[in-house]
């Protein structure tokens, strides 16, 4: 069998066939020769047996060869395996008259994305940076650059940008304070959310308590919630169980009349498969959505952007949907869907005793709560 003069460009040599050509056993055109023989005629043959069977290499060599390739792969596999990026979880301004590369390195290898300045930055209003880092010799701005990061720390002068091991310890200990630092921030930040989470409660009850009927209720809660999330319109729909239908109950917004007591279908829009599926959507921009029906907007002229949509839930069964359109002073967050869950799990409580009886009155809810 005559070997080809050169390899095609389509042909891809395996790992096999460039250890075996590296180490002189076989050539490259044998190799090519191979392959195109395997392709036509042994597809299921391995390229080994076949470069053995065309007497290009013996079996000795060949066994020889793939026990280097199986401990090749498994190094390079247990490298894939044990290697972790560093997550850039920190940011760091470090303040010097040098470009200290070497410090940027170190930092960089500890998960920290650093900046290196050889002026203060001037900042208006909260810190910028995680951690503010001063060489020796700059320590003079130390004060000034006080207010630009929440965790401070000094490092000695760098020799020839080298940094000692001693200096190394050094920063890595600011960077664990600051981690330390971000770690208790988060914590007092979510002891805030709770606490403002049971003062939502709270307020939402007593305007529950007080309202003369479940419609001026829900009324209460839909103010609380555009008073709280500042939006152009809102809707809460009503599932009527007679034709599964929602219609639109309590309508905040530039088109209330013409919304006022409307029919949707459940096959159509968001807020139906919200409320076919009893889950919450926060959807920065609708127009990426499939789901979005943008009929009335086109009727209307209204632009829908953005939206929060929540189950009103009673029972494991939906009542109905919560619906808030285009935030106003920023984008909607997961504060604003958790504050809306809360709002939705009293509306369909509502929902579900205005379903049980005619009452004229719901002021025994404060005996309940």
């Amino acid at each position: 069998m005559q070997p080809t003069d050169e390899p095609t460009k389509e042909t891809i040599v395996p790992l096999l066939g460039t250890l075996l050509v590296a180490e002189g056993l076989v050539t490259q055109e044998q190799i090519s020769s191979t392959l195109q023989l395997q392709q036509q005629d042994y597809p299921d043959e391995l390229l080994g047996e076949i470069l053995v069977r065309c007497g290009y290499l013996s079996r000795k060599s060949l066994e020889r060869v793939l026990s280097h390739q199986s401990e090749l792969r498994q190094n390079i596999v247990s490298r894939l395996e044990s290697y972790t990026p560093n997550k850039t979880d920190l940011r760091t301004l470090v303040l010097s008259r040098k470009s200290e590369h070497s410090l940027s390195t170190f930092l960089a290898s500890c998960g920290v994305a650093a900046t290196v300045s050889s002026t203060v930055p001037v900042v208006h209003g909260p810190p910028i940076y995680d951690l503010l880092l001063v060489a020796a010799d700059y320590v003079d701005h130390l004060g000034i650059g006080a207010a630009t990061a929440a965790t401070i720390g000094m490092f000695p002068t760098t020799i020839d940008d080298t940094l000692s091991p001693d200096a190394q310890v050094l920063v890595m200990r600011y960077v664990e304070q600051a981690r330390a630092y971000g770690r208790l921030s988060n914590s007092l930040e979510e002891k805030h959310h709770s606490e403002f989470e049971l003062q939502t409660i709270s307020t939402l009850i007593r305007s529950v308590t007080m309202a003369q009927t479940v419609q001026d209720a829900l009324l209460k809660l839909m103010t609380i919630v555009r008073d709280l999330i500042s939006i152009e319109a809102g809707t809460l729909f009503r599932l009527d169980p007679a034709d599964q239908r929602l219609v639109f109950d309590i309508v905040l917004g530039p088109f209330q009349n013409e919304l006022s007591q409307r029919r949707l279908s459940l096959d159509h829009g968001i807020a139906g498969w919200v409320a076919r599926h009893g889950e919450s959507q926060l959807i920065p921009d609708v127009s990426q959505d499939a789901r979005f029906e943008a009929t009335f907007d086109r009727q209307t002229g209204f632009q829908t952007r953005s939206m929060l949509c929540v189950p009103l839930l009673a029972l494991g069964q939906v009542r109905g949907v919560l619906q808030l359109i285009n935030k106003t002073d920023g984008e909607f967050t997961k504060s604003d869907l958790s504050l809306l869950r809360i709002t939705a799990a009293v509306g369909g409580m509502l929902l579900l005793f205005n379903s049980l009886a005619s009452m004229s009155s719901p002021s025994w809810l404060g005996d309940v709560f």
